[in-house]
């Protein structure tokens, strides 16, 4: 399911910070409303989504993202997960 995974060392710019989503979307010459982001962090699902990418949180049943897509407890579900998102 991924072609790349990014770290803050790839795009030289912090997890945390503001431009981190914007830079790693430019670095892979995907456009932002084009990106699938997945992390287990509300904040980073957030700024992911302010960038303009849909993303996707996994995380605990008890817990929630404002804006994500979807909320899964655990990667095995990201299949299905993907396949209900609609990218147009």
């Amino acid at each position: 399911l991924f072609s790349r995974l990014y770290g803050p060392n790839l795009v030289e710019t912090p997890k945390e910070d503001l431009f981190f989503y914007s830079r790693l979307f430019d670095d892979d010459g995907v456009a932002p409303e084009k990106a699938l982001v997945v992390d287990d962090s509300p904040d980073a699902v957030q700024r992911a989504i302010e960038a303009g990418a849909t993303a996707v949180l996994v995380t605990g049943p008890a817990s929630g993202a404002d804006g994500a897509t979807a909320v899964i407890d655990r990667l095995a579900k990201l299949p299905r997960a993907i396949a209900d998102i609609d990218f147009t």
